[in-house]
């Protein structure tokens, strides 16, 4: 037969062992481990830090597209290759690089008939479809299919196609806020690669600058206004 001691307070805390809890807060977290931007300021960085951190980061092996490669230097545009993890939205891309989103710059691809149309504008706006009919002069678009976009920008990610109208041959419209900054980070064909450059070369490139953006609505405040909605 088994025989079970029990201990008192007292011989409990004069037991050394310590707590399992305890021994795993020793243990480095796996994503510590494999991240090396800082973690020591929720605060937005600058540039210069980015391109710091972006240098420390282990990223996949992946190759600005040469398409995108030979246009920028056709056109002596001057840029800052950004290397980062693998992020899908302009959103994430910020919160990755701990940026703004007002500096993060997304590209929308619009159908207009037969024809194309670039749309850029930061990552915390959402397009003004009233603003940008008025800018554009079109009276109606729609967003391009996948499958569209798939035959139509061949060697790029979809959610990742660079903001320079003239590589495709097709309008561009920069919004007018984005257009402010003194540089911003755009989409460079891959999913871990983006490019810092000031938003006067898009326009340089033909990009033409107008109002069209709106404030993304947040999980609050779309809460909020159902809310409000139901009160009445």
């Amino acid at each position: 037969m088994f025989s079970y001691f029990t201990f008192s307070r007292r011989e409990k805390a004069k037991l050394s062992l310590p707590r399992p809890s305890e021994a795993k807060l020793s243990l480095p977290r796996p994503n510590e481990a494999k991240l090396s931007l800082s973690r020591s300021s929720l605060k937005p960085k600058d540039f210069s830090a980015i391109l710091k951190d972006a240098k420390n980061i282990k990223t996949k092996s992946m190759k600005i597209p040469a398409k995108l490669t030979n246009f920028l230097s056709q056109n002596k545009v001057k840029f800052e290759e950004v290397n980062h993890r693998t992020v899908y939205t302009a959103l994430d891309k910020a919160a990755t690089l701990k940026i703004k989103p007002s500096l993060i710059a997304k590209t929308l691809v619009l159908k207009t008939g037969r024809d194309l149309i670039v749309v850029i504008l930061a990552a915390n706006k959402n397009l003004d479809k009233q603003k940008f009919r008025k800018a554009a002069k079109v009276k109606n678009f729609e967003f391009v299919s996948e499958r569209l976009m798939k035959s139509r920008f061949k060697g790029f990610k979809i959610g990742a196609i660079p903001p320079f109208g003239g590589l495709f041959k097709i309008p561009a419209f920069i919004d007018s806020g984005l257009a402010k900054e003194k540089f911003i980070l755009v989409s460079a064909g891959t999913y871990e690669n983006s490019l810092k450059i000031s938003p006067k070369m898009l326009e340089k490139l033909g990009a033409v600058k107008a109002d069209f953006s709106q404030p993304k609505k947040t999980a609050k405040a779309k809460i909020k206004k159902n809310n409000k909605i139901k009160g009445k």
